[in-house]
């Protein structure tokens, strides 16, 4: 835990941003398929619904590259979150009788991913004192706790219901898109730290005492 130990608070911040989100969005998916199926959607268009998911991340992948050099990784970022909030609204909305909010909620949380993956990613290597390489690595590891706890927290939710699952995505996108993108403006008040107050554990002083970076 020493890269942990020695990451600014903004990196500190990504990274548990990449564990809960990571836990809510493996809580979703591996459940998409048995949900869609529960409401009477057929197991081709099924399918085809979950196939969709997974295109709309990896074909957008090829432009958020482009997107984060233009507007830079903040901006990006904001909008990849606005883009998978809206997206599992959508598909709290959608069902059998209502196909365009499931496909267009789909498409959203799949570009959304998309941005969200890169734009994290660039600011967790560009922070200032960081080896990229350990901040890469942390991330991995962050991703994997997600995708080995988020399937388990799933199964213990749905019996309760699918939208609850959709909730928790919402709500942790929610919470940590406004703490993310609003520590640029805390940052510019003398006195406040550059993250929300409910992460101020966060911005313990780190081992080697260098400043917080933000976001560019």
């Amino acid at each position: 835990m020493n890269g942990w130990r020695g990451a600014s608070p903004t990196a500190r911040l990504l990274l548990v941003a990449v564990l809960l989100t990571g836990l809510t969005t493996f809580m979703f998916l591996p459940l998409l398929a048995i949900e869609l199926t529960a409401q009477g959607i057929p197991a081709g268009r099924t399918g085809f619904l979950v196939g969709l998911l997974a295109f709309s991340s990896q074909a957008f992948s090829l432009l958020s590259g482009l997107l984060v050099d233009r507007l830079g990784p903040r901006r990006v970022m904001a909008a990849g979150f606005l883009l998978r909030i809206a997206g599992y609204v959508l598909l709290g909305l959608g069902g059998a009788g209502r196909p365009a909010p499931l496909v267009a909620g789909i498409v959203a949380v799949g570009v959304g991913g998309s941005m969200l993956g890169l734009s994290t990613k660039t600011l967790l290597v560009s922070q200032e004192g960081s080896d990229p390489r350990t901040m890469l690595a942390l991330r991995s590891t962050f991703v994997n706790i997600g995708v080995v706890v988020g399937p388990a927290l799933g199964a213990l939710v749905y019996p309760l219901g699918f939208r609850y699952i959709l909730a928790a995505c919402v709500l942790s996108h929610l919470v940590l898109g406004i703490g993310l993108v609003s520590g640029r403006t805390a940052a510019a008040v003398p006195g406040r730290t550059a993250l929300m107050p409910w992460v101020g554990f966060l911005t313990l002083p780190t081992s080697r005492g260098r400043p917080d970076t933000t976001f560019s």
